[in-house]
């Protein structure tokens, strides 16, 4: 129980972090959808989760665990669509400019957002987990 309830705290922290640092995540109830969507993650990571790599595992070794993310692609699309309070928006990547290297600006629709997000949140996912 403890390991969840931490595991959900994580997931809501780091929700909380991706959604302040780029503007991803929308929360129509603010803090309430919030806390409904790192339940629903972590009940997906603990309980589907699992199920969903075993069934996926020939494919997963192919692609040497490249569909580990694309699970979690699923898991956010998933509680988007139970979640009717919680939306994934058009991902904004500013671009760069330093010392001569140049990254221009771009903008990620659809499935490539979700793919964005699901990255930079398990990207902090991992972060506080190490840290906690």
């Amino acid at each position: 129980m403890r390991k969840l309830l931490k595991y959900w705290f994580i997931s809501a922290l780091s929700l909380l972090a991706v959604a302040q640092i780029s503007n991803v995540f929308h929360f129509s109830n603010g803090y309430f959808t919030l806390v409904e969507v790192a339940f629903f993650l972590t009940v997906f990571e603990y309980f589907l989760k699992p199920l969903v790599k075993l069934l996926l595992l020939p494919i997963n070794v192919i692609t040497l665990g490249g569909l580990r993310w694309l699970i979690d692609v699923l898991a956010l699309f998933l509680a988007g669509a139970i979640i009717p309070s919680f939306q994934i928006k058009t991902f904004l990547f500013p671009g760069i400019q330093s010392n001569g290297l140049i990254i221009p600006n771009y903008s990620f629709h659809g499935f490539w957002s979700y793919v964005v997000a699901a990255f930079s949140l398990n990207l902090l996912i991992g972060l506080f987990r190490w840290l906690f």
